[in-house]
Formats: structure tokens, C-alpha cells, sequence
């Protein structure tokens, strides 16, 4: 059984490739404009429409499928990617970060900035 669903899978996946590739990399432009990024972003696309593929069940076109795949794929990459660059801190909070340490006072536990 799980060599059938494995092949079916495999085999719904290379049609969509067939029919689909150009349009898959028109949707990963569309959610990332770096180059390098968007080259993840398309991998990621694939990787999940061949996973998908073991849930396909034809009650809808295998265009709506793909299409709401790779939609569903780039909403997280926004999201994660939003998420990241929050954590992020520049250059300049960094350096500030620094010199309000390096003018700390620390006294019995407690920490002053001199001025």
C-alpha cells in the first residue's frame, strides 16, 4: 500500500512540475525579492507540494491545488521571516547597547549609569 501511495505522490508531483514550474517561481517572486532567499522559498514550495501530494484527493483541480500550496508555503515564509528580522538588532542598538555598559557602575548588586 505505501508503495502505491508513494508512487501516486511521486507522480502527481511530476505533473505538477510539468504543468506548473514557471507559475511556482512567479509565487516565490512574488513573496521574496532576494535572489538567495527566494531560491529557499521555492525549495520549501516543492518540498511541500510533493508532501501534499499524499493528501490530494481530487476535490479540487490540481491548479487550485498547487496554487494554495505555494500560497499557504510563501504566508509562512512572510511570517517567519518577519519574526526573524524582529529578533534582529542593528548595528547602532548594538553599539549603544555597549557604551551604556561600559559606563555602568555596579555597586552591591546593583547597576548605575553615569552620565
Amino acid at each position: 500500500m505505501m508503495g502505491s501511495s508513494a508512487t501516486r505522490q511521486d507522480t502527481l508531483y511530476q505533473r505538477a512540475l510539468v504543468d506548473y514550474t514557471a507559475t511556482l517561481k512567479r509565487v516565490a517572486q512574488a513573496y521574496e525579492a532576494d535572489p538567495e532567499i527566494r531560491r529557499d522559498l521555492l525549495q520549501e514550495i516543492h518540498v511541500a507540494l510533493w508532501r501534499s501530494f499524499a493528501d490530494f484527493d481530487e476535490r479540487c483541480s490540481m491548479r487550485t491545488w498547487v496554487f494554495r500550496v505555494a500560497h499557504n508555503t510563501g504566508v509562512t515564509h512572510i511570517v517567519r521571516e518577519r519574526r526573524r528580522r524582529r529578533q534582529l538588532i542593528t548595528w547602532k542598538k548594538w553599539r549603544k547597547s555597549l557604551l551604556l555598559l561600559s559606563t555602568a557602575i555596579v555597586n552591591n548588586g546593583s547597576i548605575y549609569f553615569s552620565r
